[in-house]
């Protein structure tokens, strides 16, 4: 899959917005701005917010986001076009939760809610010679994922050349009960790419594509793992 986010459009001057609102305090609003800076640049910002209460009783299966992107682009003459795109996105919340089948998934009880607290006090664990402890609500979703990245186009009689820089950063800082019990997830990793290819001039009986890729990644734990 290979989603393209809509680039500025230089000498247009353009906006749009929408927004929903639904049941268990939904709300989901869209926004974006094209800014035209001359004939030859734009700016666009976009923006997202969405939420809504959680759907397990107990409070998980909720959502909590606010994404935004900020695009430039400069066509210096009408065989280049630089681009560059800056983007953050903020995830918080209690995050996906489960519901013990025994107390039937309609009711949608989440593991840490009362009725599935009453459940797990009356199941016997027998390697500890006890019965399991009441789940409290602790879990929690606080992921944040950035990113940064330029690219170039060059048209020439030879074919397109494209360079396309990026790097990306995640922190991921959670605790859930989608599993049926805590799971915790905190992880800061960070990935390095850069890439250049030169597609031929579109022919009728051959086209040709050379490129190359390289990618640098990184993952951190709070135990020093990688």
């Amino acid at each position: 899959i290979n989603i393209l986010p809509r680039r500025p459009a230089p000498g247009v001057l353009a906006g749009e917005m929408s927004a929903e609102y639904g049941e268990a305090g939904t709300l989901r609003t869209d926004g974006a701005l094209n800014l035209p800076l001359g004939d030859r640049a734009a700016i666009r910002v976009a923006g997202q917010r969405a939420r809504h209460e959680g759907y397990m009783r107990g409070g998980t299966d909720d959502q909590n986001d606010w994404a935004g992107r900020l695009s430039f682009r400069f066509d210096p003459i009408d065989a280049v076009s630089l681009r560059m795109v800056a983007d953050h996105y903020e995830q918080r919340g209690r995050g996906p939760g489960s519901a013990p089948l025994a107390l039937g998934v309609t009711n949608r009880f989440g593991v840490t809610s009362p009725e599935g607290g009453a459940f797990y006090a009356g199941q016997r664990v027998t390697i500890a010679g006890r019965n399991f402890d009441p789940m409290p609500g602790i879990e929690r979703s606080n992921n944040t994922h950035s990113g940064v990245n330029a690219a170039m186009d060059w048209r020439s009689a030879v074919g397109t050349l494209t360079v396309v820089s990026a790097s990306r950063w995640s922190d991921l800082d959670g605790i859930g009960t989608s599993a049926g019990n805590f799971v915790t997830l905190q992880e800061h990793s960070r990935q390095l790419s850069v890439e250049s290819r030169l597609a031929s001039v579109p022919h009728p009986r051959l086209r040709t594509l050379v490129g190359l890729f390289a990618f640098d990644e990184a993952i951190r734990t709070p135990e020093g793992g990688h």
